[in-house]
């Protein structure tokens, strides 16, 4: 039996060791994603130097294993010989087809999970395609609120703090993120994350944060804002955050919409090259 724990800082190392990009390409897998959302998503990890584990209560299930083949295959027999229904998600469309062919499991599509891939130039409006709107509102907040961006620096961490605090006092729990957004600047050098801030001439203030996901995959995450600034702030953080990207990660990730129709259209509006679709095996 597999003892799981809470993730720590210090489990980075292993992770990144025991994750191979190519066969686990999916953020949601990635150390920061982990890190950041184990307290909404109940997510506890376990293994051993070869091989880790993670376990969500939220959504009644496993992640995908990663590390040694071997080490995950039994891992998986061992899981769905538990009692009750059993499942495993973030595995791609190969690793699902062979795990219900050999396995005998039903084997689902989770097109809510599944993560909307963008090109950094499209999004940094240099070259490709991205909708009228998501010009359109990049366009219009620059005429309403001229702004001037910059790199997060570790001294924006506090500012950004209160403005966490703000929304909190706005929403409450309705905004899920708020603690996976406080984790995240809290470790954020440990987390090895990166941001872009803007600042209008009023002095309202915004910011995007995220992460390299993959070599050549940035996920943009996390944009909060001054609440005296219209929503179209948001593709104004990813155009900015883009614009810095280019030269380094040529996509851009922005992660699940969760089946949440106005995030689906969000996203959909930064017109996405491609889906990494997620899959999911059940007993």
């Amino acid at each position: 039996m597999i003892d799981f724990r809470s993730i720590r800082l210090e489990d980075r190392a292993w992770i990144d060791h025991c994750r191979d990009l190519g066969k686990h390409p999916f953020s949601a897998l990635s150390f920061p994603s982990l890190f950041v959302w184990q307290r909404d998503y109940g997510l506890v990890i376990g293994g051993d130097p070869d091989f880790f584990v993670v376990k969500s209560k939220h959504d009644g299930g496993y992640f995908a294993p990663c590390g040694d083949e071997e080490k995950c295959e039994r891992f998986l027999e061992e899981a769905f010989c538990e009692e009750g229904k059993q499942k495993v998600l973030y595995l791609t469309k190969e690793q699902a087809e062979r795990a219900a062919s050999e396995g005998g499991y039903r084997l689902r599509h989770a097109p809510n999970l599944s993560e909307y891939i963008c090109s950094s130039k499209a999004l940094a409006i240099q070259e490709g395609h991205v909708s009228y709107t998501y010009r359109k509102k990049c366009r219009k907040f620059a005429q309403e609120f001229p702004y001037t961006a910059k790199q997060i620096e570790p001294e924006d961490i506090p500012k950004f703090l209160k403005l966490v605090a703000w929304w909190e006092a706005a929403f409450g729990r309705k905004k899920m993120d708020l603690d996976a957004t406080r984790l995240s600047l809290e470790n954020y050098e440990a987390l090895g994350m990166q941001g872009v801030t803007i600042r209008t001439q009023e002095g309202y203030m915004a910011f995007i944060i995220g992460f390299p996901s993959a070599l050549d995959t940035y996920t943009m995450s996390m944009v909060k804002y001054d609440l005296r600034l219209t929503p179209s702030v948001v593709m104004v953080s990813i155009h900015e955050q883009a614009k810095r990207l280019t030269a380094s990660f040529p996509f851009c990730n922005l992660e699940e919409d969760l089946g949440i129709q106005g995030i689906r259209q969000a996203k959909l509006q930064c017109a996405p090259i491609r889906m990494q679709e997620v899959y999911v095996i059940e007993k």
